[in-house]
């Protein structure tokens, strides 16, 4: 069972449903980091997907507005290269992430590009484990050491427990995962060590298919966030997403007659606004 476990954990604890193109689960999307299912990706053959989003208040015709991210994937469906545009004040401005793998398919380096900024971080691998990072600010002459963290695991018979020290063995942050039937999981909660700060979030599946998702976080303050998925012919079709007990957005989503998502419309109650997020695919050769 602990073998079970761990493996689970080493492959980052798959939440996504195999044919789904999107990980329902993951924390954020639409943000430069992954949140594709790399399986779907793979399976498709799927090198770069360009997403293009237009959106307008009520009362309003939509506007393009160049706006767009871009996302491109290795064979494996590893996510190598992500892009996004942002607008400032008096200009645009493009972030970028890298990201390097080693033959196992592991994260060993990422570079965040964020004008006038550059960080990278760069992963160790033990018996198939993260066990440090080290981030580097790539933007000064000599590329300065931010921070280093060392990860330490505790294997539960439900669960892990993943901790992270700084290099002098004083206690960062901890993360303990725990896991339900068919290996999904049920539970993670982050805790950090100075303020109490912490971040818990619940899963629940029904027929293989995730359908809940709360999030309770205290930082500054407590707050709570609710996600309620839909489901039609086995594809996600829409997103109920609630804060503090109220309904703030809605996401649909629409698929393209091979299965592949065209595009997600967001629907913002509080600012009386849609977003719309069209899908451009390119396709291994």
């Amino acid at each position: 069972m602990k073998g079970l476990l761990l493996s689970l954990f080493i492959a980052f604890t798959s939440l996504y449903l195999k044919a789904q193109l999107i990980d329902p689960a993951a924390t954020k999307w639409f943000e430069l980091d992954n949140f594709f299912s790399k399986d779907a990706i793979a399976e498709q053959g799927i090198a770069a997907i360009h997403i293009k989003i237009d959106e307008k208040k009520d009362g309003e015709i939509i506007r393009e507005k160049g706006d767009f991210l871009h996302y491109e994937f290795d064979a494996e469906g590893n996510l190598t290269q992500s892009l996004k545009n942002i607008r400032l004040a008096n200009r645009i401005d493009t972030l970028e992430n890298l990201y390097t793998y080693n033959d196992k398919g592991q994260l060993i380096e990422k570079n965040e590009i964020h004008p006038p900024f550059h960080f990278s971080f760069h992963y160790q691998f033990k018996e198939n484990r993260p066990i440090k990072e080290i981030k580097i600010d790539e933007s000064k002459p000599l590329k300065d050491t931010v921070q280093q963290h060392l990860y330490s695991y505790k294997i539960q018979e439900n669960g892990i427990i993943k901790e992270t020290t700084y290099t002098n063995g004083l206690p960062f942050k901890k993360e303990q995962i725990r896991f339900g039937q068919n290996g999904r999981i049920t539970s993670r909660k982050l805790s950090y060590q100075r303020g109490g700060a912490y971040r818990h979030t619940l899963y629940h599946y029904e027929n293989n298919q995730l359908k809940k998702v709360r999030l309770t976080s205290r930082f500054s303050k407590k707050s709570e966030r609710f996600k309620q998925f839909f489901y039609k012919e086995a594809q996600l079709n829409e997103v109920l997403i609630f804060e503090e007990g109220k309904r703030t957005h809605k996401l649909a989503v629409t698929y393209k007659k091979n299965g592949l998502i065209e595009a997600i419309i967001e629907r913002d109650f509080l600012a009386k606004k849609i977003k719309i997020y069209y899908f451009l695919y390119s396709k291994s050769s």
